[in-house]
C-alpha cells in the first residue's frame, strides 16, 4: 500500500468508510477537553518487500535496440604497403542466461578481415574497380560477458565483468586456393584485447551505476505527506530502505527491494517536518506486505454519523395527572475527548405544555471494538456538568435512563461490509497495475484487520494491519 507504495493510500478508504465519515476537527464547551491522559501508541513498523523481475526477453530487447548489427567497419593501416579492411557483425540476437547466479550475456560475432595492398588498391579504385584481396581471414566467435553485481553502502551498483571467447567457426586465413587454420595465433592476439574489453565494459556500466540520486528522490517522495481519500492525508515516516544486488535466475534478473516505515492517516495536512537523511541499503526483512497504520476518524465526521443514527430520536414523558405530557427532542450531538473518555454532548429541547427547557446533556463513554466488526461505546454515564433537572415536573431519572439506553445502543459504527468491499476493490486494482515505464505491479491483500481504537485530540485513532504479497515485473528498460 504505501512505497506509494500506491496500495497504502487505497487502504485509507476502509478506515474512513468504516464509519462513513469525513475527517476534521471540532471545538465547543462541556467537560474538560483533550486526550491528555492518553498518548496514542506509535504505529509498529510496516514492511513492504517487493521482488523485482526483469525477464531475459526484456533484457534482450533492450540490448537489441542499443547494439547495432554492424559493430566494426574500419580500415586498419599497418604502416607498410598493406591495410586490413575489418568488419565485425552480429549475425544473431544477443542472449541472456544465468551463470551460477551471475548474469551471462552471449554476443555472437562474425569476423572478416581482408588484407589489401594499398598502392594496388589505389590504382583500381581510380579505375572504379574493387580493390584486390590478397588474403582473407574469416572466423565465428561468441563472447560470454559474465557480470556479477554488488551494492555498496553509498547506493552504487558495482559490476565485475569477465569476458570469455568461444569459437563457433575456426579462424581461417585464405590466400588464393590455400586455406590455413590460424585460430591459435588469433587467440594469442585476442587475449590482450579481451582484458581491454572487460575494462571498457566495466567503465561503461560504472557510468550508470550510481543509484543514489534516484534513491534519494524516492526517499524524499516517500517522506512527503500525500493526499488520500475524503480529505485525509497519508503520512509515512520511513525507517529503512532495503535492496539487494541483482541476481540472475532461471527466469531473469531479479532483485529484492523494500521499505520499512510507520504509516499514519491524519484528517488534516500535517506541518512540514525535516526529512531524515538517506540511510545505506539494508537486506530485506521478511517477505510480502505487512502494513500497520493508525488512521484518525475526525470528530466532525463522527458527529455527522452519530446524528445520522440518532437524529430522529425523541423521548416521550409523562407528568403527574398527564399521561402524554410531551417529549425530549434531540437537536444536535457534540463529540470530543476528555482524558480517557469520549464526551457525548446531546443538545436537546422539550416539546411540552408542562415543561419548557433546553440545554445539553453530557455523557462520558469509552470507545472499543465491538462484536461483528463494529466500533462501539460502552461504560456510559452522565458527567457532573450535565443539566440539573432537579425540580422538573417529570420523572427526570427515567428520561435520563431512556436517553442513555438509546445513545448506547445507537452509537455503533459497523465497518465489516465496507471493509470487505474496499479490500475486494483494492485487490482488483492491484491484480495487474501497469507501471509508467513498462511492466506491472501485482499485489494481493490477504487480510486487513482493525486491531484497536484509541482516543486522540483529532478523533478516534484506529490501528489497522494488512498482510499480503506483491511483486514487480519489468517489461521495458527505457530510462
Amino acid at each position: 500500500m504505501h512505497l506509494r507504495i500506491p496500495a497504502s493510500a487505497a487502504l485509507v478508504g476502509f478506515t474512513l468508510a468504516c464509519a462513513g465519515v469525513d475527517p476534521s476537527g471540532l471545538v465547543g464547551g462541556g467537560p474538560p477537553r483533550g486526550a491528555t491522559a492518553f498518548e496514542a501508541p506509535e504505529p509498529e513498523v510496516s514492511v513492504l518487500a517487493l521482488p523485482v523481475l526483469v525477464p531475459y526477453d526484456t533484457l534482450e530487447a533492450a540490448v537489441q535496440d542499443r547494439l547495432p548489427e554492424l559493430l566494426v567497419d574500419e580500415e586498419i593501416d599497418t604502416g607498410k604497403n598493406v591495410r586490413v579492411d575489418l568488419t565485425v557483425r552480429r549475425p544473431m540476437a544477443v542472449r541472456f542466461a544465468s551463470h551460477e547466479g551471475d548474469l551471462r550475456m552471449t554476443i555472437p560475432l562474425a569476423i572478416e578481415a581482408d588484407l589489401v595492398r594499398k598502392r594496388a588498391a589505389a590504382r583500381r579504385e581510380r579505375l572504379g574497380k574493387e580493390p584486390p584481396k590478397d588474403a582473407t581471414l574469416t572466423a565465428g566467435l561468441e563472447l560470454d560477458v559474465v557480470t556479477s553485481y554488488t551494492l555498496d553502502a553509498d547506493w552504487k551498483l558495482v559490476p565485475d565483468v569477465t569476458v570469455t571467447p568461444r569459437w563457433t567457426a575456426p579462424a581461417i586465413l585464405a590466400v588464393g586456393p590455400l586455406k590455413v587454420d590460424v585460430t591459435e595465433r588469433v587467440e594469442e592476439k585476442l587475449a590482450a584485447k579481451l582484458v581491454e574489453t572487460e575494462a571498457q565494459i566495466e567503465a561503461r556500466m560504472a557510468e550508470r551505476s550510481d543509484l543514489r540520486p534516484r534513491i534519494q528522490a524516492a526517499w524524499e517522495g516517500l517522506a512527503t505527506p500525500k493526499p488520500a481519500e475524503a480529505g485525509a492525508w497519508l503520512v509515512v515516516d520511513p525507517v529503512a530502505l532495503h535492496a539487494t544486488a541483482p541476481v540472475a535466475t532461471s527466469e531473469g534478473l531479479q532483485l529484492d527491494v523494500g521499505v520499512s516505515g510507520r504509516f499514519r492517516i491524519v484528517p488534516t495536512k500535517p506541518e512540514d517536518s525535516p526529512i531524515p537523511p538517506l540511510p545505506p541499503p539494508s537486506p530485506p526483512t521478511g517477505s510480502g506486505l505487512h502494513l500497520s497504520m493508525v488512521a484518525e476518524l475526525g470528530w466532525d465526521g463522527l458527529e455527522a454519523k452519530a446524528m445520522e443514527s440518532l437524529g430522529d430520536a425523541t423521548w416521550p414523558f409523562s407528568a403527574p395527572g398527564v399521561a402524554d405530557a410531551g417529549q425530549v427532542v434531540l437537536r444536535g450531538i457534540e463529540l470530543y475527548p476528555s482524558g480517557e473518555h469520549l464526551v457525548v454532548g446531546l443538545e436537546y429541547a422539550t416539546e411540552s405544555t408542562v415543561w419548557d427547557t433546553s440545554g445539553t446533556l453530557w455523557l462520558l463513554a469509552v470507545p472499543e471494538l465491538g462484536p461483528d466488526r463494529t466500533i462501539v461505546l460502552h461504560d456510559f454515564d452522565y458527567a457532573v456538568e450535565s443539566d440539573d433537572w432537579t425540580g422538573a415536573p417529570v420523572n427526570a431519572e427515567l428520561i435520563r435512563d431512556q436517553i442513555r439506553g438509546t445513545v448506547e445502543g445507537g452509537l455503533v459504527f459497523p465497518y465489516g461490509d465496507t471493509l470487505d468491499a474496499r479490500v475486494a476493490e483494492l485487490n482488483g486494482k492491484l491484480a495487474a497495475m501497469p507501471l509508467e515505464r513498462g511492466g506491472q505491479l501485482a499485489a494481493t491483500l490477504s487480510s486487513v484487520l482493525v486491531e484497536d481504537v484509541v482516543l486522540t485530540d483529532a478523533g478516534l485513532g484506529v490501528r489497522v494491519t494488512a498482510d499480503g504479497a506483491a511483486a514487480i515485473e519489468l517489461t521495458s528498460l527505457d530510462r
